[in-house]
């Protein structure tokens, strides 16, 4: 989700080079500042339905050459929280958003490559769509959809209820940051290659060894991970949640299926409950990680599927 998030964000800042004035031009005029010199971004103002804001062709150029450039074909954004972001006074009850034609690419600095690899992304578009909504009376954010639709039968799609939320003002807002805790969340991600394709080299890279037995290693983390499956409170996790995730890693470092993940907490899960971590350290044992989920009840499915 931080991802997602950070692109939104850069997007709305970036500097839109229509002609026409009004309420979206003054938008993204006032958010240009936002965004470091250090990464050009270009777009277009649309033409949306009436309330919306659509950049057309936007293109993010990442300084670090390390990182791909993000492309986009349409950027769209309606509701309340529009006036918020450039007057804090206005009650930012509600945002939706839809991007269309999202996509990474990669420049080497080789003309032929570069314009092979612009080609080969233009053909694998990811959708994304998010409705957020916030109540000033329970100072509550929720966030209704997130969705994000990715190339063959890849998807990720997430809701969630957070409680202390205040946006009525900029302090506020910041204030919040350390007092928020979520007291629900849906997951759902189904994976034919997701997994793989974005989050297999991140953590490969961090948790095997740079060199030895690859399998042998493999099978130490898989025991690892099940041993802390199994180690967590049947009042937390049940015991069917507790197979499905077992079969899950089982199935690692190529899942193929849906995984589900609920979770439900009166008091929350927020910043306050990871001060001691913080301060001590990541835990070192599942006996460690037990005090964070006091209050949770979490449940969770994994149902293979063949890749289609």
């Amino acid at each position: 989700m931080r991802w997602g998030v950070i692109v939104v964000v850069t997007l709305l800042a970036g500097s839109a080079t229509a002609q026409e004035g009004g309420r979206c031009a003054g938008l993204w005029a006032g958010l240009t500042g936002w965004v470091p010199v250090t990464t050009p971004v270009t777009g277009r103002l649309g033409t949306g339905p009436e309330g919306t804001c659509e950049v057309l062709d936007i293109a993010i150029d990442l300084p670090e050459s390390s990182s791909p450039d993000i492309r986009a074909d349409r950027l769209r954004l309606s509701g309340s929280a529009l006036g918020w972001l450039q007057d804090p006074a206005t009650p930012p009850e509600r945002l939706e958003l839809a991007i269309e034609g999202l996509r990474f690419v990669v420049q080497t600095g080789d003309a032929q490559l570069d314009y092979l690899m612009a080609a080969q992304a233009q053909a694998a578009p990811i959708a994304a769509a998010a409705l957020l909504t916030w109540s000033p009376d329970s100072r509550t954010l929720a966030v209704e959809r997130f969705e994000i639709d990715f190339p063959g039968a890849n998807r990720f799609s997430l809701t969630l209820r957070a409680k202390g939320v205040d946006l009525s003002s900029t302090g506020a807002a910041q204030m919040s940051l350390a007092s928020f805790a979520v007291t629900e969340m849906g997951l759902a991600v189904q994976s034919h290659g997701l997994f793989e394709g974005y989050l297999l080299l991140a953590l490969g890279s961090f948790l095997l060894p740079l060199e030895g037995d690859m399998q042998a290693a493999e099978a130490r983390l898989k025991a690892q991970a099940a041993a802390g499956i199994a180690g967590l409170p049947t009042a937390v996790l049940g015991e069917d949640s507790k197979a499905a995730l077992l079969a899950l890693v089982e199935e690692l470092p190529n899942p193929s299926g849906t995984l589900t993940l609920t979770l439900r907490s009166e008091a929350g899960i927020g910043p306050s409950r990871l001060t001691s971590y913080v301060i001590r350290g990541l835990p070192e044992s599942v006996a460690d990680v037990v005090p964070l989920f006091d209050g949770v009840v979490m449940a969770a499915g994994w149902t293979h599927e063949k890749t289609p």
